[in-house]
């Protein structure tokens, strides 16, 4: 599990920016029906993503600090004690709230204040 947290903040930050990026595109092609307006005003609005993109990255790293201590007891060879392995049953059960709470700030909240600042 070498630099699994990496990974996971990789994993997290392409999904997220290319599924915010598509759904861009997606509006400005079938709902606002011009792309090049709509990509004109996309400044604010990947400026959002990438700040929360950042926090959920941040959060993810330190949320997944137990779950690693406990890997790399592991992987020494050895086995982590009872309360690391609670520390990382429990950082392993808040991560799909943390990939929840992103998604929704990404998909719900960024783009009506990323368009009310594009529109100011």
């Amino acid at each position: 599990m070498e630099r699994f947290r990496a990974k996971s903040i990789l994993a997290l930050a392409l999904v997220f920016g290319a599924a915010a990026s598509a759904m861009l595109v997606y509006s400005g092609v079938f709902v606002m029906r011009d792309l090049g307006a709509t990509m004109g005003r996309a400044g604010p609005y990947f400026t959002l993503i990438a700040l929360l993109e950042f926090a959920g990255a941040l959060w993810l790293w330190l949320l997944l600090r137990p779950l690693d201590a406990a890997a790399r007891a592991i992987a020494s060879g050895g086995a982590p004690s009872e309360a690391e392995r609670e520390a990382a049953r429990a950082a392993a059960d808040k991560v799909a709230g943390l990939v929840l709470a992103v998604a929704i700030a990404i998909f719900a909240v960024a783009p009506p204040i990323a368009l009310g600042a594009a529109s100011a």
